[in-house]
């Protein structure tokens, strides 16, 4: 008698069907598994918005504040004037520029500003319509910034009403500079 044979293994088109229905057992379980975290996660996030624009609303008065307080105080430690290059001072500028504006509530902010140079030097002016010869420099003291001076023309391309004339920084009025027109915190 001979001995028995060995059993037969899968061959060919059997085992790639319990391969493919293995891989598709655990595709079905995976996504069964994912689909509803991802559910939960998706709704976690909107009413975290939800809450977050219901909350803006609601404190309406006390997001304001904050961000009042949050201008002036950047305004006031950190605004170094027209010639300023920090990102405070180019914002700010940018800011009184764009939307002709003066200050947080008004240019009396300015009043506290620490490294705000109220002392400015301007070039004299030509002696007798000369190109190359001028009058030595002035230096004058600023009631505002020249930023809250009204201007003529579209940001970047702006300039004052008057080029070179800064009467409206040393004697503010309502014809030359934005200095009580509108807060800027509402903008």
């Amino acid at each position: 008698m001979s001995p028995p044979l060995p059993p037969r293994k899968r061959t060919g088109a059997a085992c790639v069907h319990s391969e493919t229905c293995a891989v598709q057992e655990t595709a079905a379980k995976l996504l069964s598994f994912c689909i509803p975290q991802y559910a939960a996660i998706l709704l976690i996030l909107i009413l975290v918005e939800l809450a977050v624009v219901i909350g803006i609303f609601a404190f309406t008065d006390q997001v304001s504040s904050f961000v009042k307080k949050s201008m002036l105080s950047s305004l006031e430690e950190d605004y170094k004037g027209i010639n300023g290059t920090d990102a405070v001072t180019v914002g700010w500028n940018f800011l009184m520029i764009v939307f002709k504006c003066c200050g947080v509530e008004n240019s009396e902010d300015f009043s506290s500003a620490s490294k705000w140079p109220r002392k400015y030097t301007q070039p004299g002016p030509p002696i007798n319509g000369s190109v190359t010869l001028t009058s030595p420099p002035i230096t004058v003291t600023l009631e505002t910034p020249i930023a809250c001076c009204k201007t003529k023309g579209e940001f970047p391309d702006v300039t004052l009403l008057e080029p070179n004339d800064i009467t409206c920084a040393l004697s503010p009025n309502e014809r030359n500079s934005n200095m009580d027109k509108v807060m800027c915190a509402s903008k």
